[in-house]
């Protein structure tokens, strides 16, 4: 030990000893917030606190500028964004009120719809049965199947017509 002692003198004394650049300590550091109270009740807290102001909301793109130092091309640029956004809005909403046209553009879409999916055959409607269908009444529809029972007449045979020869088989037990 004092030999340690008398060594590290010496090295003192000398002239030309530099000592050891220092060695930077890694620390970690986590994203929570600086003061966290407890109370209680625990308390839960969201993730929009623990980050930055730009990582919640996106920073606009370029410089922020008045109105009277805007050149030409940024208006421009401003005035085609927002017809573009303007576009987009109108192309969600509606464009008719009257309900009957809604209907109409509705079985359009999904009329385009099915035509793209595969395995699915369209058939379209007879003008004659869509104006038949919407005339009917009970009595019409039953006056129309009574015809058609008495036009095309269809008759099952019973078994009991048939000869049939009952097997010893069946009937041990």
């Amino acid at each position: 030990m004092m030999q340690n002692l008398f060594v590290d003198l010496d090295a003192l004394s000398n002239f030309r000893f530099t000592p050891k650049p220092p060695v930077p300590e890694v620390t970690i550091v986590n994203n929570l917030p600086a003061i966290l109270i407890e109370e209680v009740v625990p308390t839960t807290v969201s993730d929009s606190t623990l980050l930055a102001p730009e990582e919640v909301h996106l920073r606009p793109k370029g410089d922020i500028k008045a109105n009277s130092e805007r050149t030409d091309t940024d208006k421009k640029h401003a005035r085609r964004l927002l017809k573009h956004k303007l576009k987009l809005k109108s192309k969600a909403t509606p464009k008719t009120t009257n309900p009957e046209e809604e209907e109409k553009e509705e079985k359009r879409t999904l009329l385009k719809k099915l035509g793209k999916m595969k395995n699915v055959r369209i058939e379209k409607a007879d003008k004659n049965r869509s104006s038949e269908k919407t005339g009917r009444s009970s009595t019409k529809f039953f006056q129309q199947l009574q015809q058609s029972t008495l036009t095309n007449p269809t008759t099952k045979r019973r078994h009991s017509d048939q000869t049939t020869v009952t097997d010893s088989k069946r009937l041990k037990l």
